[in-house]
């Protein structure tokens, strides 16, 4: 029995350039759907089948966001149906690149090993300083935060009828809860986790403009400040805030000396978690 000859890439590139046209169509479709079949149709797509997030005094953005979706689902059919493939494997190829040369900037010189171990000393101190508060009752925000938005994925990504919803927090809320069980220390532990870490992200940013000194300086007070020690207990979004902005700084003061495509593309990304 003859083996089935598989299917030639002209073929499969044709096919699959019309998928993507057609699912281009359907989201223009949708972006043109009245408030009322629009909010329906998103509605099918959250856990409790209400999607909060759209409004009639917003839904411009979210057709402006649909039309502009489309477009780029309309671009990756073309390419697919040129088999353009070439480009984004010279872009592929590029970005390894950088990110080698990035990663290898990370990699700490010998003389530094003593200050990363001050830095790992102020970590665990920071942890210590804020187990206090940790395992303590939920506050309201905190409570509202988890039951209308951390307790479902569904919600965390598709529900912003109030900015309790920072939504990488109640992303990072849900899996731990999933994992650990619903505690208060669960719930606080992504929060707990970005309080403890901003210390070593304000040590590289002090050594970055400054010097190892100034960033070792910076890390005890992040550590030991009372205001920033209430946040790490606090099931909200603001250390996570605190913390991809640090890390924002430190880029930027890299790709302000070096020509990094991987390094602007961690900025893309770093931004829109933050």
């Amino acid at each position: 029995m003859k083996n089935k000859a598989p299917l030639p890439p002209r073929l499969i590139s044709t096919l699959l350039a019309v998928l993507l046209a057609l699912l281009a169509l359907a989201i223009f479709v949708a972006a043109g759907l009245r408030y009322e079949s629009l909010k329906t149709l998103l509605s099918g797509f959250t856990s409790d089948g209400n999607f909060n997030s759209l409004k009639p005094d917003n839904a411009l953005i979210f057709r402006a966001l649909l039309v502009l979706g489309g477009l780029l689902t309309l671009a990756l059919a073309a390419l697919t149906g040129l088999r353009r493939w070439n480009l984004a494997g010279a872009f592929l190829k590029m970005e390894g690149r950088d990110a080698r040369v990035y990663v290898r900037s990370l990699i700490p010189v010998k003389e530094e090993l003593p200050y990363l171990l001050a830095v790992l000393v102020i970590m665990l101190l920071a942890v210590i300083a804020r187990l206090q508060f940790v395992y303590s009752s939920l506050h309201h925000d905190e409570a509202y935060t988890f039951m209308a938005f951390g307790h479902s994925f569904m919600s965390a990504i598709g529900d912003y009828h109030l900015p309790n919803n920072h939504v990488l927090h109640s992303i990072l809320v849900y899996f731990s809860t999933r994992l650990f069980g619903y505690q208060p220390w669960a719930v606080r532990l992504p929060a707990f986790a970005a309080g403890v870490l901003l210390s070593p992200a304000v040590y590289a940013a002090g050594k970055r403009f400054y010097d190892r000194w100034t960033g070792l300086a910076a890390a005890l007070l992040v550590a030991f400040s009372p205001a920033l020690i209430g946040y790490s207990d606090n099931a909200r979004g603001y250390t996570l805030v605190a913390l991809f902005t640090l890390l924002l700084l430190n880029l930027g003061g890299y790709v302000s000396r070096n020509r990094n495509s991987f390094a602007w593309f961690l900025i893309s990304v770093l931004s829109a978690l933050g």
